[in-house]
């Protein structure tokens, strides 16, 4: 028989697994719980699925570590990362106009899409003028890869962002300057990076870029020019001693009509019977 002892310790078991339960619950499902341990544990898979697909597709192009080769670099130093501490500090993105606070966007597209022309021939010209500067990798593109491929991977490129200060450090934007600053290298004139204003320092002055030219021929312009010049002015020379010695002319004219004349009178004399 049940008694009125362990029916009470039943309810009090019965309400402390409750209130372990519910405990529990807020912990998980709090911000600091079990569904934010599941984002940041699917993020980490997706970096790494990223980066071994970086190995095999990007990085004969790219580099190991996303540290450039024969294409740019797409690291700490790429100019892609860092935007949200500081205006200036994602340069790549603010010089071909990109929003400095969403290099995923970047990159994702670049990735899926490729490019049709380098934004830096200076550094980086297509390989053959016939094929695009980077190709296309998603499959809506004629790529090889799928969707949840391309995240992965600019999911790898995004993360190198973790090499900046946090926001929460009050020294953030400086120091984020400092390091963008310790290895810029943009290309596109005109743009210059708002953390040499925010750090005091003077921006590099650079060199316009020289346009190439073509040599002017002797035909083409100056000396063909005053040759022509020459040719009409003989000509005008010409004419001009042509009007000169036009009444001579007429002299010598009359004077050989009035000689053949008379030559002709006396061969009719000549053969008169």
């Amino acid at each position: 028989m049940i008694t009125r002892v362990e029916i009470t310790l039943g309810l009090l078991s019965l309400l402390g697994v409750i209130a372990i339960t519910a405990l529990v619950g807020v912990g998980e499902f709090g911000d600091n719980g079990r569904m934010l341990r599941a984002e940041v544990g699917y993020d980490s898979r997706s970096v790494e699925s990223g980066a071994q697909m970086f190995n095999q597709y990007c990085a004969p192009c790219h580099g190991i570590n996303a540290a450039g080769l024969n294409c740019p670099t797409l690291d700490e130093t790429s100019g892609l990362h860092g935007g949200d501490l500081a205006e200036g500090v994602a340069w790549r993105l603010e010089e071909v106009n990109w929003n400095r606070n969403d290099p995923y966007g970047y990159v994702f597209s670049t990735i899926a899409a490729g490019r049709t022309l380098s934004t830096r021939p200076d550094r980086y010209p297509a390989q053959d003028p016939k094929n695009m500067a980077m190709p296309a990798w998603s499959q809506h593109y004629g790529g090889p890869l799928r969707e949840d491929q391309i995240k992965d991977i600019a999911n790898y490129v995004v993360n190198f962002r973790s090499y900046f200060p946090e926001t929460s450090d009050p020294e953030a934007g400086v120091k984020a300057c400092e390091m963008a600053l310790a290895t810029i290298k943009t290309s596109i004139p005109g743009y210059v990076s708002a953390c040499y204003e925010k750090l005091g320092r003077k921006p590099p002055t650079v060199a316009p870029t020289a346009r190439p030219t073509v040599e002017a021929t002797p035909s083409a312009t100056g000396e063909a020019g005053e040759g022509t010049a020459t040719a009409d002015d003989g000509t005008a020379d010409a004419a001009d001693a042509a009007d000169a010695e036009t009444p001579e002319a007429e002299a010598s004219a009359e004077a050989t009509t009035t000689t053949s004349a008379a030559g002709a009178a006396r061969a009719r004399a000549t053969a008169t019977p």
